[in-house]
């Protein structure tokens, strides 16, 4: 009888030589086979095979391999600090003649100021990143090493990635240029550089945490992408405003106004994108506005109240549309002394135990036509 087999290895490796550095590395490998044939004996025959498990089955000519790979380095300063992350992913997946394989990276850097201005809470992280993705149709690999290595071969025929200088790629046509050229043998590919700047600030139980934002960024990207024949570059602009306060109304709150909770946290986020193909021109756009409520009982029961607005203005069809999805999500939980006992059903104790129960109401507005002109 055949089934389905999924293999997984990791491996990580973390140092911190002092308070200030620290790096952290992850490879994970996995394999899913369909043709596996279970073990057909006794105990003891079952038991041994099944140690057969820890390497790679040969079951299934053609198995989905997927290798993924993630690097970290921090350095926190007084001041200021650094960090960067680099990534890796590999698929290898299809049979016979369209197996294919996906190949995939980036790479960030990041630049965190601490203290800064004002009570000295607030902290400024400008970041810088790169991201790739392609398909590569031509490949017929046979296990994770030779995928590894087609990887490599891959990434070395994208120039665009490792030789152009920061930022540049995001006005001179030097880089769309190598992408085009560099991206003809595949099957599809995507480049994406993008830059982003946050402002954080600690928040609390102050009233004037409800309206003054705690996390403010803005970001910009540039999308290379081709599909078959087709080449496309999108830029896209965007800023996000988040405001969030903890414990203000409840009993245990700073300012108490109702006692019949304990505690609460409001979020409010207000976003705006801007959207446009082949052009620095702003073309679609995008307004956001979402709430979050939360509240707590003496009885752990908790109630959840979110909403999120987003106005669409689409130039193709010079419409605008209206989407809005509300949730309200109410759970108690009950911790009987020594037993649930149900009616129909055998006595019995059952110690250490807790019964939870949600009720959910999802409400999701969408606009059959444009609403707006």
């Amino acid at each position: 009888m055949y089934s389905s087999l999924t293999q997984n290895w990791n491996a990580d490796f973390e140092t911190e030589n002092d308070s200030d550095h620290s790096f952290e590395s992850t490879v994970t490998l996995s394999m899913n086979s369909d043709s596996y044939s279970d073990p057909d004996g006794g105990y003891l025959v079952n038991w041994m095979e099944s140690y057969k498990t820890l390497i790679p089955q040969d079951s299934d000519p053609y198995p989905d391999r997927n290798i993924s790979s993630a690097s970290e380095y921090s350095y926190s300063g007084e001041k200021q600090g650094f960090e960067t992350e680099i990534t890796t992913g590999v698929l290898s997946s299809g049979e016979d003649s369209q197996r294919s394989q996906t190949s995939s990276g980036s790479i960030e850097f990041s630049f965190p100021r601490y203290n800064l201005s004002l009570d000295n809470h607030w902290q400024v992280t400008p970041s810088y990143k790169r991201e790739f993705s392609y398909t590569n149709k031509s490949v017929q690999k046979d296990n994770f090493g030779e995928d590894q290595i087609q990887w490599f071969s891959d990434f070395g025929k994208q120039t665009y990635f490792y030789t152009e200088l920061p930022f540049t790629e995001f006005f001179l046509e030097s880089t769309e240029e190598k992408f085009v050229r560099d991206s003809d043998y595949l099957e599809n590919s995507i480049y994406t550089p993008s830059f982003n700047i946050a402002f954080t600030r600690n928040f609390g139980s102050r009233l004037t945490d409800l309206y003054i934002p705690s996390d403010v960024s803005f970001d910009f990207e540039k999308e290379f992408k081709k599909e078959q024949d087709s080449y496309l570059n999108t830029y896209t602009w965007g800023t996000e405003l988040t405001s969030r306060a903890v414990n203000l109304f409840g009993g245990y709150g700073s300012n108490p106004v109702f006692d019949f909770y304990k505690t609460d946290e409001y979020i409010t986020r207000l976003g705006f994108q801007v959207k446009s193909v082949d052009t620095l021109s702003p073309e679609d756009r995008e307004i956001s506005l979402s709430n979050n409520l939360y509240f707590t009982g003496y009885r752990e029961n908790e109630l959840a109240l979110e909403n999120r607005l987003r106005i669409n203005y689409v130039k193709e069809s010079d419409r605008h549309f209206i989407y809005d999805d509300a949730t309200v999500a109410y759970t108690w939980i009950v911790k009987p002394e020594n037993k649930i006992y149900f009616k129909y059903l055998p006595k019995r104790m059952i110690r250490m135990h807790i019964l939870c129960i949600q009720n959910l109401l999802y409400i999701q507005q969408r606009p059959k036509h444009h609403l707006m002109t």
